[in-house]
């Protein structure tokens, strides 16, 4: 947890957030100070990946749990009183972050680079990333991955019923 004893690094984080299960990856390159709070960059997460935030979510390092604010449980670890820098502090640290305890979305995130600040730099943003994400409620990768196969090929006995589901066009 962040205490006055707590060295922040300094700097803009560059991370890139890459979704687990898909290939070709989906990812997105982000940079945001290493002061935001979780629950922040969840918020951040959430808007650069497409999702719709309609689901529950957590981060996960090799020694912390860290749970979504909006789920508070006895004895948890909350996302708002945790900053990026307490997850990632050094150039090639990971995380994840799991959105859907159903569909269960692992979101791998590393820090790329830490760059001097630059106070002319709009913060958060999004600088880079690949591919469209999957819609949320589709089943996580397994059923990404089946909306794809299906889709692919419009004599599929499922196709319109997927064309239709996922709005039409």
């Amino acid at each position: 947890m962040t205490s006055s004893a707590t060295i922040t690094p300094k700097g803009i984080f560059q991370l890139k957030i890459v979704l687990a299960g898909i290939e070709p990856f989906i990812w997105r390159r982000v940079l945001a100070p290493g002061t935001l709070n979780l629950r922040e960059f969840s918020d951040l997460i959430q808007i650069v990946m497409g999702w719709n935030d309609t689901h529950m979510h957590k981060y996960c390092t090799d020694q912390l749990e860290i749970i979504d604010a909006d789920l508070p449980k006895e004895g948890s670890l909350n996302e708002s009183d945790f900053l990026l820098s307490d997850l990632v502090s050094r150039e090639g640290d990971e995380f994840e972050y799991l959105y859907d305890f159903g569909d269960n979305w692992t979101h791998r995130i590393t820090l790329e680079l830490i760059i001097p600040n630059d106070d002319l730099q709009m913060l958060p943003a999004c600088i880079d990333g690949r591919r469209a994400c999957p819609i949320d409620d589709c089943g996580g990768p397994y059923g990404y991955n089946e909306l794809i196969r299906i889709l692919s090929d419009n004599s599929n006995p499922d196709f319109e019923g997927t064309r239709r589901f996922l709005g039409g066009n």
